[in-house]
């Protein structure tokens, strides 16, 4: 949040040039670029000073299924350790205490990666979407996450209920949330975000986290089940990652350009 606001208030000291452009390949492409000049001596420069560059999208644990949008990122390990640094100060507001399992899930992040389907007939809309983390110890990783969630929010608002079990013989966490009741002046006014029993069936928001492989965590919102066996499947396909248009659009990103939209 702090660098957002070092943009919006002062940008000329953030930001030595942007350029932006779209460009026709030969083979026909659209191609949208840009390019962001970082002003020495801004925040921006200073946090992201010898950080390196991306190896490009990743889908691990995404499975090869229909979609309508899915993006992919890899996140070396500088950045992973900046984006731990820069989110200290910021969990400590909204969650004391929350510090170490929050750098302790930021610092193992290598890659992400997510699906958005349509869901099934009367399913909540949640259940379309599929989360694939690449981690440098999944069963760690889990173990940082339930902690993190359970702790209760600076307004008292109370953790997650964490259920520790199984999947298909992989260690598997589950987190039940229930948000807090909106305010009389926060009902009466319009909002575009539809209400939870619309976006996760109920009142109550049950997501899970699976360690897939020693590397791979998958995410999902609901009780976990056939798109659970589909993301577990799909590690040993490739997934998404198979797809031929997915091989190619990836190939028309240039050096160290890390995301990558369908």
């Amino acid at each position: 949040p702090r660098f957002a606001a070092a943009l919006r208030e002062h940008p000329e000291r953030e930001l030595a040039s942007l350029t932006m452009g779209l460009r026709l390949s030969e083979a026909g492409d659209l191609l949208a670029e840009l390019r962001l000049v970082l002003a020495p001596g801004g925040q921006l420069a200073r946090h992201t000073a010898g950080l390196g560059k991306g190896s490009g999208p990743t889908f691990r644990g995404i499975a090869d299924a229909p979609f309508a949008l899915a993006f992919g990122m890899a996140v070396p390990e500088p950045w992973a350790n900046s984006m731990a640094a820069a989110a200290q100060e910021e969990a400590q507001k909204a969650t004391p205490g929350s510090q170490a399992e929050l750098q302790g899930l930021l610092h193992q992040l290598r890659g992400f990666g997510f699906a958005v389907r349509g869901p099934k007939p009367g399913a909540p809309m949640a259940s379309g979407l599929s989360f694939a983390l690449t981690v440098t110890d999944a069963q760690a990783f889990l173990t940082h996450a339930a902690a993190l969630a359970a702790l209760p929010g600076k307004d008292g608002q109370p953790g997650a209920r964490i259920e520790q079990a199984h999947f298909e013989g992989r260690p598997l966490v589950k987190f039940t949330t229930v948000p807090p009741e909106k305010k009389p002046e926060e009902s009466a006014a319009p909002s575009i975000v539809p209400p939870p029993e619309m976006l996760f069936g109920s009142r109550e928001v049950k997501s899970a986290l699976l360690a897939a492989d020693d590397h791979t965590v998958i995410a999902g919102f609901g009780e976990p089940g056939e798109a659970f066996t589909a993301a577990l499947a799909s590690l040993a396909s490739g997934g998404l990652a198979r797809l031929p248009r997915l091989q190619r659009t990836q190939s028309l990103l240039g050096e160290g350009q890390a995301l990558l939209y369908l």
